[in-house]
């Protein structure tokens, strides 16, 4: 069976922590067993999945602990649009 696919946008101003962000959801969601890929297309911080796993370990404390003095989080649900195809097939 194919799984669906939920797709987590982090979206913030320059050095916001993103990235520290991601990471600590990345953990989360790996730690209670989900499949979980880290898309770094968008962006040119990292060279690889590793690259960047390796340089939020570093100093991983005080990263998250800046993030926090310094951020609030929004959560937001948006839902994909579904389209129907009604064309007939011949």
């Amino acid at each position: 069976m194919e799984k669906q696919e939920i797709k987590i946008t982090i979206t913030g101003n320059s050095a916001a922590g993103k990235s520290a962000v991601m990471h600590v959801i990345y953990r989360l969601l790996q730690l209670v067993g989900f499949e979980v890929e880290i898309d770094l297309s968008n962006q040119f911080d990292y060279k690889s999945t590793a690259d960047f796993l390796f340089k939020m370990m570093v100093n991983e404390t005080s990263r998250i602990e800046g993030v926090k003095n310094k951020t609030k989080i929004v959560l937001e649900e948006v839902q994909a649009v579904r389209t129907l195809n009604f064309e007939k097939e011949e």
